[in-house]
Protein backbone atom coordinates (compact mmCIF):
# COMPACT_ATOMS: atom_id res chain seq x y z
CA UNK A 1 0.00 0.00 0.00
CA UNK A 2 1.30 3.45 -0.87
CA UNK A 3 1.72 5.98 1.90
CA UNK A 4 -1.42 7.91 2.77
CA UNK A 5 -1.47 11.41 1.25
CA UNK A 6 -1.48 14.30 3.69
CA UNK A 7 -4.75 16.15 3.20
CA UNK A 8 -3.23 19.58 3.65
CA UNK A 9 -0.86 19.04 0.70
CA UNK A 10 -3.44 17.84 -1.82
CA UNK A 11 -3.24 20.08 -4.86
CA UNK A 12 -5.77 21.28 -7.37
CA UNK A 13 -4.82 19.92 -10.83
CA UNK A 14 -2.64 22.45 -12.63
CA UNK A 15 -1.86 22.73 -16.33
CA UNK A 16 1.78 23.48 -17.24
CA UNK A 17 0.55 26.67 -18.94
CA UNK A 18 -0.50 28.04 -15.56
CA UNK A 19 -4.19 27.45 -14.91
CA UNK A 20 -6.44 25.06 -12.99
CA UNK A 21 -7.70 22.03 -14.88
CA UNK A 22 -11.13 20.48 -14.19
CA UNK A 23 -11.28 17.77 -11.55
CA UNK A 24 -13.24 15.67 -14.03
CA UNK A 25 -12.71 15.98 -17.75
CA UNK A 26 -13.18 13.70 -20.71
CA UNK A 27 -10.29 12.67 -22.96
CA UNK A 28 -9.58 14.66 -26.11
CA UNK A 29 -9.09 12.97 -29.46
CA UNK A 30 -6.49 14.69 -31.61
CA UNK A 31 -4.92 18.12 -31.15
CA UNK A 32 -6.80 20.21 -33.72
CA UNK A 33 -9.30 22.76 -32.43
CA UNK A 34 -11.10 25.91 -33.55
CA UNK A 35 -10.71 27.49 -30.12
CA UNK A 36 -8.07 29.95 -31.26
CA UNK A 37 -10.62 31.49 -33.64
CA UNK A 38 -12.93 32.27 -30.71
CA UNK A 39 -10.05 33.76 -28.69
CA UNK A 40 -9.03 35.96 -31.63
CA UNK A 41 -12.62 37.06 -32.28
CA UNK A 42 -12.99 38.02 -28.61
CA UNK A 43 -9.80 40.11 -28.63
CA UNK A 44 -10.75 41.92 -31.84
CA UNK A 45 -14.41 42.67 -31.27
CA UNK A 46 -15.40 42.30 -27.60
CA UNK A 47 -14.64 44.53 -24.64
CA UNK A 48 -14.80 44.24 -20.86
CA UNK A 49 -18.12 45.74 -19.78
CA UNK A 50 -17.51 46.31 -16.07
CA UNK A 51 -14.80 46.27 -13.41
CA UNK A 52 -11.31 47.83 -13.37
CA UNK A 53 -10.62 46.79 -17.00
CA UNK A 54 -13.84 48.24 -18.42
CA UNK A 55 -13.46 49.17 -22.08
CA UNK A 56 -10.38 47.00 -22.59
CA UNK A 57 -10.21 44.20 -25.12
CA UNK A 58 -11.79 40.98 -23.80
CA UNK A 59 -9.04 38.38 -23.51
CA UNK A 60 -10.15 34.95 -22.42
CA UNK A 61 -8.70 33.66 -19.18
CA UNK A 62 -6.41 30.68 -19.54
CA UNK A 63 -8.99 28.23 -18.21
CA UNK A 64 -11.63 29.70 -20.53
CA UNK A 65 -9.27 29.35 -23.49
CA UNK A 66 -8.66 25.70 -22.55
CA UNK A 67 -12.41 25.11 -22.28
CA UNK A 68 -13.15 26.67 -25.67
CA UNK A 69 -10.34 24.58 -27.19
CA UNK A 70 -11.97 21.46 -25.73
CA UNK A 71 -15.48 22.40 -26.81
CA UNK A 72 -14.34 23.01 -30.39
CA UNK A 73 -11.90 20.10 -30.69
CA UNK A 74 -11.95 18.50 -34.13
CA UNK A 75 -12.00 14.87 -35.14
CA UNK A 76 -9.45 13.60 -37.68
CA UNK A 77 -12.04 14.20 -40.44
CA UNK A 78 -12.24 17.90 -39.51
CA UNK A 79 -15.73 17.84 -37.98
CA UNK A 80 -16.36 18.81 -34.37
CA UNK A 81 -15.64 16.01 -31.92
CA UNK A 82 -18.34 16.99 -29.41
CA UNK A 83 -22.08 17.25 -29.89
CA UNK A 84 -23.07 17.36 -26.21
CA UNK A 85 -21.32 18.54 -23.08
CA UNK A 86 -21.53 19.60 -19.46
CA UNK A 87 -19.40 22.29 -17.84
CA UNK A 88 -19.54 22.67 -14.06
CA UNK A 89 -17.90 25.44 -12.08
CA UNK A 90 -18.48 27.31 -8.81
CA UNK A 91 -20.29 30.64 -8.59
CA UNK A 92 -18.48 33.92 -9.27
CA UNK A 93 -16.14 32.49 -11.91
CA UNK A 94 -17.83 34.07 -14.93
CA UNK A 95 -19.29 30.80 -16.10
CA UNK A 96 -22.40 32.28 -17.69
CA UNK A 97 -20.33 34.84 -19.60
CA UNK A 98 -17.98 32.17 -20.93
CA UNK A 99 -20.56 31.22 -23.54
CA UNK A 100 -20.83 34.76 -24.96
CA UNK A 101 -17.64 34.87 -27.09
CA UNK A 102 -18.42 31.39 -28.40
CA UNK A 103 -22.02 32.27 -29.35
CA UNK A 104 -21.08 35.54 -31.06
CA UNK A 105 -18.17 33.96 -32.95
CA UNK A 106 -20.58 31.23 -34.05
CA UNK A 107 -23.13 33.57 -35.61
CA UNK A 108 -20.67 36.15 -37.00
CA UNK A 109 -17.80 33.98 -38.23
CA UNK A 110 -17.41 30.38 -37.17
CA UNK A 111 -20.77 28.73 -37.58
CA UNK A 112 -22.34 27.62 -40.85
CA UNK A 113 -24.36 29.99 -43.01
CA UNK A 114 -27.85 30.03 -41.55
CA UNK A 115 -26.55 29.12 -38.08
CA UNK A 116 -29.10 28.93 -35.26
CA UNK A 117 -27.68 29.66 -31.79
CA UNK A 118 -29.71 29.73 -28.59
CA UNK A 119 -29.22 30.89 -25.02
CA UNK A 120 -31.34 28.39 -23.11
CA UNK A 121 -32.32 28.03 -19.46
CA UNK A 122 -35.12 26.89 -17.18
CA UNK A 123 -36.82 30.30 -17.28
CA UNK A 124 -36.67 33.31 -19.55
CA UNK A 125 -34.96 35.53 -16.95
CA UNK A 126 -32.03 33.12 -16.63
CA UNK A 127 -31.85 32.56 -20.38
CA UNK A 128 -31.59 36.32 -20.95
CA UNK A 129 -28.41 36.66 -18.85
CA UNK A 130 -26.10 35.32 -21.57
CA UNK A 131 -28.20 36.88 -24.34
CA UNK A 132 -28.17 40.36 -22.75
CA UNK A 133 -24.39 40.28 -22.34
CA UNK A 134 -24.07 39.33 -26.03
CA UNK A 135 -26.51 42.10 -27.00
CA UNK A 136 -24.49 44.73 -25.10
CA UNK A 137 -21.28 43.53 -26.74
CA UNK A 138 -22.75 44.04 -30.20
CA UNK A 139 -24.11 47.50 -29.39
CA UNK A 140 -20.66 48.48 -28.03
CA UNK A 141 -18.92 47.42 -31.26
CA UNK A 142 -19.28 49.58 -34.37
CA UNK A 143 -18.22 46.64 -36.55
CA UNK A 144 -20.57 44.06 -35.04
CA UNK A 145 -23.55 46.42 -34.82
CA UNK A 146 -23.11 47.32 -38.49
CA UNK A 147 -23.68 43.70 -39.44
CA UNK A 148 -26.46 42.75 -37.03
CA UNK A 149 -30.08 43.55 -36.31
CA UNK A 150 -30.54 43.55 -32.55
CA UNK A 151 -33.97 42.91 -31.08
CA UNK A 152 -35.21 42.30 -27.54
CA UNK A 153 -35.03 38.50 -27.80
CA UNK A 154 -33.11 37.91 -31.01
CA UNK A 155 -29.95 38.93 -32.84
CA UNK A 156 -29.79 38.48 -36.61
CA UNK A 157 -26.58 38.62 -38.66
CA UNK A 158 -28.10 39.42 -42.03
CA UNK A 159 -25.10 38.77 -44.29
CA UNK A 160 -24.81 35.20 -42.97
CA UNK A 161 -28.48 34.48 -42.36
CA UNK A 162 -27.66 33.44 -38.77
CA UNK A 163 -29.59 34.13 -35.60
CA UNK A 164 -29.12 34.06 -31.80
CA UNK A 165 -32.28 33.74 -29.69
CA UNK A 166 -33.46 33.40 -26.09
CA UNK A 167 -35.02 30.02 -25.35
CA UNK A 168 -36.58 28.83 -22.08
CA UNK A 169 -38.81 26.06 -20.77
CA UNK A 170 -41.83 28.32 -21.01
CA UNK A 171 -41.11 29.01 -24.68
CA UNK A 172 -43.27 27.45 -27.37
CA UNK A 173 -40.31 27.67 -29.78
CA UNK A 174 -38.60 24.59 -28.36
CA UNK A 175 -40.22 22.11 -30.74
CA UNK A 176 -39.27 22.18 -34.39
CA UNK A 177 -35.91 23.96 -34.00
CA UNK A 178 -32.73 22.97 -35.82
CA UNK A 179 -29.97 24.48 -33.66
CA UNK A 180 -26.28 24.52 -34.47
CA UNK A 181 -25.25 25.81 -31.00
CA UNK A 182 -27.07 25.85 -27.65
CA UNK A 183 -25.55 27.34 -24.49
CA UNK A 184 -27.75 25.90 -21.72
CA UNK A 185 -27.26 28.02 -18.60
CA UNK A 186 -27.70 26.79 -14.97
CA UNK A 187 -28.87 23.31 -15.89
CA UNK A 188 -29.42 22.44 -12.21
CA UNK A 189 -32.61 24.55 -12.07
CA UNK A 190 -34.17 22.81 -15.06
CA UNK A 191 -37.42 21.18 -13.88
CA UNK A 192 -37.39 18.32 -16.40
CA UNK A 193 -35.71 17.08 -19.58
CA UNK A 194 -38.27 18.50 -22.01
CA UNK A 195 -36.31 21.51 -23.28
CA UNK A 196 -32.97 19.65 -23.37
CA UNK A 197 -34.50 16.74 -25.27
CA UNK A 198 -36.30 19.07 -27.68
CA UNK A 199 -33.15 20.94 -28.74
CA UNK A 200 -31.17 17.69 -28.80
CA UNK A 201 -33.71 16.15 -31.18
CA UNK A 202 -33.51 19.24 -33.36
CA UNK A 203 -29.78 18.77 -34.03
CA UNK A 204 -30.35 15.49 -35.87
CA UNK A 205 -30.40 17.19 -39.28
CA UNK A 206 -27.17 19.11 -38.63
CA UNK A 207 -23.79 17.70 -39.63
CA UNK A 208 -22.28 19.71 -36.80
CA UNK A 209 -24.17 20.87 -33.73
CA UNK A 210 -23.02 21.54 -30.17
CA UNK A 211 -25.28 21.61 -27.11
CA UNK A 212 -23.56 22.13 -23.79
CA UNK A 213 -24.83 22.91 -20.33
CA UNK A 214 -22.95 25.19 -17.98
CA UNK A 215 -23.96 25.08 -14.34
CA UNK A 216 -23.21 24.95 -10.65
CA UNK A 217 -23.88 21.71 -8.76
CA UNK A 218 -27.40 21.05 -7.52
CA UNK A 219 -29.06 19.02 -4.79
CA UNK A 220 -31.25 16.64 -6.79
CA UNK A 221 -29.19 13.97 -8.50
CA UNK A 222 -32.37 12.67 -10.17
CA UNK A 223 -32.59 15.89 -12.21
CA UNK A 224 -31.38 16.66 -15.73
CA UNK A 225 -28.16 18.14 -14.32
CA UNK A 226 -27.64 15.11 -12.07
CA UNK A 227 -28.15 12.69 -14.95
CA UNK A 228 -25.72 14.62 -17.16
CA UNK A 229 -23.19 14.79 -14.32
CA UNK A 230 -23.47 11.05 -13.74
CA UNK A 231 -23.06 10.33 -17.45
CA UNK A 232 -20.17 12.78 -17.86
CA UNK A 233 -18.41 11.33 -14.81
CA UNK A 234 -18.54 7.90 -16.41
CA UNK A 235 -17.13 9.31 -19.64
CA UNK A 236 -14.35 11.05 -17.72
CA UNK A 237 -13.38 7.91 -15.78
CA UNK A 238 -13.57 5.65 -18.83
CA UNK A 239 -16.65 3.68 -17.75
CA UNK A 240 -18.43 4.91 -20.89
CA UNK A 241 -16.68 5.40 -24.21
CA UNK A 242 -18.37 8.42 -25.77
CA UNK A 243 -15.97 10.82 -27.50
CA UNK A 244 -18.92 13.00 -28.57
CA UNK A 245 -19.61 14.07 -24.96
CA UNK A 246 -17.45 16.72 -23.29
CA UNK A 247 -17.21 16.67 -19.50
CA UNK A 248 -15.39 19.55 -17.80
CA UNK A 249 -16.23 19.84 -14.10
CA UNK A 250 -14.28 21.90 -11.58
CA UNK A 251 -15.03 20.82 -8.02
CA UNK A 252 -13.35 20.37 -4.67
CA UNK A 253 -12.67 16.84 -3.49
CA UNK A 254 -15.08 15.10 -1.14
CA UNK A 255 -14.79 15.78 2.59
CA UNK A 256 -12.30 18.61 2.13
CA UNK A 257 -12.07 21.18 4.88
CA UNK A 258 -14.06 24.33 4.15
CA UNK A 259 -10.89 26.38 4.72
CA UNK A 260 -8.67 24.31 2.40
CA UNK A 261 -7.33 26.83 -0.12
CA UNK A 262 -6.32 24.14 -2.61
CA UNK A 263 -9.91 22.88 -2.56
CA UNK A 264 -11.04 26.43 -3.32
CA UNK A 265 -8.73 26.53 -6.34
CA UNK A 266 -10.03 23.18 -7.59
CA UNK A 267 -13.55 24.62 -7.92
CA UNK A 268 -12.62 28.24 -8.75
CA UNK A 269 -10.16 28.48 -11.65
CA UNK A 270 -10.68 32.26 -11.84
CA UNK A 271 -9.31 32.50 -8.29
CA UNK A 272 -5.97 31.16 -9.50
CA UNK A 273 -5.90 33.79 -12.26
CA UNK A 274 -6.69 36.66 -9.89
CA UNK A 275 -10.23 37.41 -11.06
CA UNK A 276 -12.08 35.96 -8.08
CA UNK A 277 -10.89 37.27 -4.72
CA UNK A 278 -9.55 35.20 -1.82
CA UNK A 279 -11.13 37.55 0.71
CA UNK A 280 -14.57 36.88 -0.74
CA UNK A 281 -14.20 33.14 -0.18
CA UNK A 282 -12.73 33.68 3.29
CA UNK A 283 -15.86 35.61 4.29
CA UNK A 284 -18.19 33.08 2.62
CA UNK A 285 -16.47 30.15 4.39
CA UNK A 286 -17.10 31.82 7.75
CA UNK A 287 -20.63 33.09 7.15
CA UNK A 288 -22.37 30.70 4.74
CA UNK A 289 -24.05 27.50 5.81
CA UNK A 290 -21.56 24.66 5.15
CA UNK A 291 -23.91 22.91 2.70
CA UNK A 292 -24.40 26.15 0.74
CA UNK A 293 -20.68 26.87 0.69
CA UNK A 294 -19.94 23.36 -0.59
CA UNK A 295 -22.55 23.62 -3.30
CA UNK A 296 -22.08 27.18 -4.56
CA UNK A 297 -18.41 27.86 -3.85
CA UNK A 298 -16.87 24.35 -3.99
CA UNK A 299 -19.26 23.05 -6.69
CA UNK A 300 -20.05 19.87 -4.79
CA UNK A 301 -23.36 18.06 -5.05
CA UNK A 302 -25.13 18.33 -1.71
CA UNK A 303 -27.36 15.42 -0.80
CA UNK A 304 -30.81 15.87 0.62
CA UNK A 305 -31.46 12.16 1.10
CA UNK A 306 -29.00 11.57 3.96
CA UNK A 307 -25.32 11.68 4.85
CA UNK A 308 -22.81 9.82 2.73
CA UNK A 309 -21.73 6.49 4.21
CA UNK A 310 -18.06 6.36 3.32
CA UNK A 311 -15.17 8.70 4.00
CA UNK A 312 -14.11 8.91 0.37
CA UNK A 313 -10.70 10.31 1.25
CA UNK A 314 -10.02 7.13 3.25
CA UNK A 315 -11.48 5.02 0.43
CA UNK A 316 -9.23 6.67 -2.17
CA UNK A 317 -6.22 6.31 0.13
CA UNK A 318 -6.75 2.53 0.19
CA UNK A 319 -7.29 2.32 -3.57
CA UNK A 320 -4.60 1.46 -6.09
CA UNK A 321 -4.18 -0.54 -9.30
CA UNK A 322 -4.12 -4.21 -8.39
CA UNK A 323 -4.52 -6.99 -10.97
CA UNK A 324 -7.04 -9.75 -10.36
CA UNK A 325 -5.66 -12.53 -8.13
CA UNK A 326 -3.58 -15.23 -9.85
CA UNK A 327 -5.24 -18.53 -10.64
CA UNK A 328 -5.52 -20.77 -7.63
CA UNK A 329 -5.60 -17.88 -5.14
CA UNK A 330 -7.81 -18.25 -2.08
CA UNK A 331 -10.75 -15.86 -2.12
CA UNK A 332 -14.16 -15.17 -0.69
CA UNK A 333 -16.83 -13.67 -2.94
CA UNK A 334 -20.24 -12.04 -2.73
CA UNK A 335 -23.19 -11.68 -5.09
CA UNK A 336 -26.05 -9.16 -5.19
CA UNK A 337 -28.44 -9.73 -8.09
CA UNK A 338 -31.24 -7.76 -9.70
CA UNK A 339 -33.56 -8.17 -12.68
CA UNK A 340 -33.64 -4.95 -14.69
CA UNK A 341 -33.43 -1.81 -12.54
CA UNK A 342 -30.58 -2.10 -10.05
CA UNK A 343 -27.11 -3.38 -10.92
CA UNK A 344 -25.91 -6.95 -10.40
CA UNK A 345 -22.43 -7.27 -8.90
CA UNK A 346 -19.84 -9.82 -7.82
CA UNK A 347 -17.07 -8.70 -5.47
CA UNK A 348 -14.14 -10.89 -4.45
CA UNK A 349 -11.59 -10.52 -1.68
CA UNK A 350 -8.13 -11.98 -2.10
CA UNK A 351 -7.48 -13.47 1.31
CA UNK A 352 -3.69 -13.85 1.25
CA UNK A 353 -2.35 -11.66 -1.57
CA UNK A 354 1.13 -12.22 -2.94
CA UNK A 355 1.58 -8.54 -3.82
CA UNK A 356 3.98 -7.11 -1.20
CA UNK A 357 2.49 -3.62 -1.56
CA UNK A 358 -0.69 -4.92 0.12
CA UNK A 359 1.35 -5.27 3.34
CA UNK A 360 -0.61 -8.34 4.36
CA UNK A 361 -4.03 -6.74 3.97
CA UNK A 362 -6.77 -8.47 1.96
CA UNK A 363 -7.54 -6.93 -1.45
CA UNK A 364 -11.11 -6.24 -2.63
CA UNK A 365 -11.89 -6.44 -6.36
CA UNK A 366 -15.11 -5.70 -8.19
CA UNK A 367 -15.02 -8.91 -10.23
CA UNK A 368 -18.03 -8.21 -12.45
CA UNK A 369 -20.91 -5.74 -12.65
CA UNK A 370 -23.91 -5.53 -14.95
CA UNK A 371 -25.63 -2.16 -14.99
CA UNK A 372 -28.51 -0.92 -17.13
CA UNK A 373 -27.73 1.62 -19.90
CA UNK A 374 -28.70 5.27 -19.26
CA UNK A 375 -32.47 5.70 -19.03
CA UNK A 376 -32.70 7.98 -22.05
CA UNK A 377 -30.97 5.50 -24.38
CA UNK A 378 -32.83 3.13 -26.68
CA UNK A 379 -30.95 0.16 -25.19
CA UNK A 380 -32.45 0.80 -21.74
CA UNK A 381 -36.06 0.13 -22.70
CA UNK A 382 -35.99 -3.68 -22.68
CA UNK A 383 -32.72 -4.25 -20.85
CA UNK A 384 -32.46 -7.07 -18.35
CA UNK A 385 -29.51 -8.52 -16.48
CA UNK A 386 -27.90 -11.11 -18.80
CA UNK A 387 -28.29 -14.21 -16.62
CA UNK A 388 -26.23 -16.35 -19.00
CA UNK A 389 -23.28 -13.98 -18.57
CA UNK A 390 -23.72 -13.99 -14.80
CA UNK A 391 -23.72 -17.80 -14.70
CA UNK A 392 -20.59 -17.86 -16.86
CA UNK A 393 -18.84 -15.42 -14.52
CA UNK A 394 -19.69 -17.60 -11.51
CA UNK A 395 -18.38 -20.67 -13.36
CA UNK A 396 -15.12 -18.83 -14.08
CA UNK A 397 -14.88 -17.79 -10.44
CA UNK A 398 -15.01 -21.34 -9.11
CA UNK A 399 -12.80 -22.65 -11.93
CA UNK A 400 -10.01 -20.11 -11.43
CA UNK A 401 -9.93 -19.69 -7.65
CA UNK A 402 -10.09 -21.55 -4.38
CA UNK A 403 -13.39 -20.12 -3.17
CA UNK A 404 -13.76 -20.46 0.60
CA UNK A 405 -17.21 -18.89 0.55
CA UNK A 406 -19.59 -17.33 -2.00
CA UNK A 407 -22.24 -15.38 -0.07
CA UNK A 408 -25.37 -14.46 -2.04
CA UNK A 409 -28.39 -12.26 -1.53
CA UNK A 410 -31.10 -14.80 -2.46
CA UNK A 411 -33.67 -12.28 -3.70
CA UNK A 412 -34.54 -12.64 -7.42
CA UNK A 413 -31.92 -15.35 -8.01
CA UNK A 414 -33.04 -18.33 -5.88
CA UNK A 415 -33.09 -20.78 -8.80
CA UNK A 416 -29.56 -19.92 -9.91
CA UNK A 417 -28.24 -19.96 -6.34
CA UNK A 418 -29.70 -23.44 -5.82
CA UNK A 419 -27.95 -24.56 -9.02
CA UNK A 420 -24.65 -23.04 -7.85
CA UNK A 421 -25.05 -24.78 -4.52
CA UNK A 422 -25.56 -28.12 -6.29
CA UNK A 423 -22.48 -27.52 -8.47
CA UNK A 424 -20.05 -26.09 -5.94
CA UNK A 425 -21.28 -27.30 -2.56
CA UNK A 426 -23.68 -25.99 0.01
CA UNK A 427 -20.82 -25.26 2.41
CA UNK A 428 -19.38 -22.75 -0.05
CA UNK A 429 -22.49 -21.17 -1.64
CA UNK A 430 -24.19 -19.47 1.31
CA UNK A 431 -27.34 -17.37 1.58
CA UNK A 432 -26.67 -13.87 2.92
CA UNK A 433 -29.98 -11.93 3.03
CA UNK A 434 -29.18 -8.26 3.78
CA UNK A 435 -31.37 -7.91 6.87
CA UNK A 436 -30.77 -5.08 9.31
CA UNK A 437 -29.41 -7.63 11.80
CA UNK A 438 -26.73 -8.64 9.28
CA UNK A 439 -26.10 -5.30 7.62
CA UNK A 440 -25.73 -3.22 10.79
CA UNK A 441 -22.57 -4.92 12.13
CA UNK A 442 -21.23 -5.59 8.60
CA UNK A 443 -21.56 -1.94 7.54
CA UNK A 444 -19.74 -0.77 10.67
CA UNK A 445 -16.95 -3.31 10.22
CA UNK A 446 -16.46 -2.44 6.54
CA UNK A 447 -16.26 1.27 7.35
CA UNK A 448 -13.76 0.64 10.16
CA UNK A 449 -11.53 -1.57 8.00
CA UNK A 450 -11.28 1.04 5.27
CA UNK A 451 -10.89 3.97 7.67
CA UNK A 452 -8.15 2.17 9.61
CA UNK A 453 -6.25 1.09 6.49
CA UNK A 454 -6.89 -2.64 6.94
CA UNK A 455 -8.24 -3.29 3.43
CA UNK A 456 -6.73 -2.70 0.01
CA UNK A 457 -9.13 -1.84 -2.83
CA UNK A 458 -8.41 -2.50 -6.50
CA UNK A 459 -9.11 0.68 -8.45
CA UNK A 460 -12.49 0.53 -10.16
CA UNK A 461 -14.58 3.55 -11.15
CA UNK A 462 -17.88 1.66 -10.86
CA UNK A 463 -17.23 0.51 -7.32
CA UNK A 464 -16.08 3.98 -6.28
CA UNK A 465 -19.22 5.53 -7.73
CA UNK A 466 -21.50 3.03 -5.98
CA UNK A 467 -19.74 3.55 -2.64
CA UNK A 468 -19.97 7.34 -3.00
CA UNK A 469 -23.70 7.05 -3.83
CA UNK A 470 -24.52 5.15 -0.62
CA UNK A 471 -26.07 7.09 2.26
CA UNK A 472 -26.51 5.94 5.84
CA UNK A 473 -29.76 4.87 7.48
CA UNK A 474 -29.72 4.71 11.29
CA UNK A 475 -30.74 1.45 12.94
CA UNK A 476 -31.76 0.74 16.54
CA UNK A 477 -28.86 0.26 18.92
CA UNK A 478 -26.65 2.89 17.30
CA UNK A 479 -25.83 0.83 14.18
CA UNK A 480 -26.33 1.92 10.57
CA UNK A 481 -27.12 0.36 7.23
CA UNK A 482 -26.80 1.88 3.76
CA UNK A 483 -29.42 2.87 1.22
CA UNK A 484 -29.94 4.97 -1.87
CA UNK A 485 -30.44 8.70 -1.39
CA UNK A 486 -34.07 8.32 -2.57
CA UNK A 487 -36.23 5.18 -2.91
CA UNK A 488 -36.52 5.42 -6.71
CA UNK A 489 -33.05 6.81 -7.31
CA UNK A 490 -31.16 5.60 -10.36
CA UNK A 491 -27.89 6.05 -8.45
CA UNK A 492 -26.58 2.51 -7.95
CA UNK A 493 -25.09 1.21 -4.69
CA UNK A 494 -24.98 -2.52 -5.49
CA UNK A 495 -21.22 -3.00 -5.56
CA UNK A 496 -21.02 -1.12 -2.24
CA UNK A 497 -23.40 -3.76 -0.85
CA UNK A 498 -21.27 -6.60 -2.25
CA UNK A 499 -18.15 -5.02 -0.77
CA UNK A 500 -19.79 -5.07 2.67
CA UNK A 501 -21.00 -8.65 2.14
CA UNK A 502 -17.57 -9.81 0.98
CA UNK A 503 -15.82 -8.29 3.97
CA UNK A 504 -18.24 -10.03 6.30
CA UNK A 505 -17.51 -13.29 4.45
CA UNK A 506 -13.78 -12.64 4.81
CA UNK A 507 -14.13 -12.25 8.57
CA UNK A 508 -16.12 -15.49 8.78
CA UNK A 509 -14.54 -17.66 6.08
CA UNK A 510 -11.32 -15.97 4.99
CA UNK A 511 -9.18 -18.58 6.68
CA UNK A 512 -9.76 -22.26 5.90
CA UNK A 513 -11.18 -24.19 8.84
CA UNK A 514 -8.64 -25.76 11.14
CA UNK A 515 -8.31 -29.47 10.36
CA UNK A 516 -9.64 -31.73 13.04
CA UNK A 517 -6.82 -33.26 15.08
CA UNK A 518 -6.19 -36.95 14.48
CA UNK A 519 -7.76 -39.27 17.00
CA UNK A 520 -5.62 -40.14 19.95
CA UNK A 521 -5.28 -43.86 20.60
CA UNK A 522 -4.78 -44.85 24.18
CA UNK A 523 -3.20 -48.19 25.04
CA UNK A 524 -2.76 -49.78 28.33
Amino acid sequence: MTAAPVLETRKAPRHPAGFILPTLHSPQIGASTRGSQVAAFSRRHLTVQKGPRVGKSMTLLKWQRWLVDELLAERPDGLLQHRRGLVGIARQNGKSFTGVPLALWHIFEGGPLGAEAYAAAGDRKQARIIFDVARKQILASEYLSSRAQVYRDAIEVTDRGSIFRVLSSDSRLAQGLSPTLVVFDEVHVQRDRELWDAVTLGTGAREEALIFGITTAGVDTESLAGELYDYGSKVATGEIDDPSFLMAWWQAWNECELTDHEAWLAANPSLFEGITFWEDLEIAARQQHPASFRRYRLNQWVRHGGDGWMDMIAFDRQTTEYPLPPEGATIVASFDGSVDQDATAITIIECDPEDPSAEGNPIAHLYACWEAPPQDSAAAEDWQVPRTEVNAAVDDLFRDYEVNAFVCDPAWWRTEIQEWRALYGDTRVIDWPPTNQRMGPAVSEAYARIKEGKLEIAENATMRRHVANAVVKPLPGGLQTIKKDKPKSTKKIDSAVTLIMALDAYDRYGEPPEPEPPPVLYTW
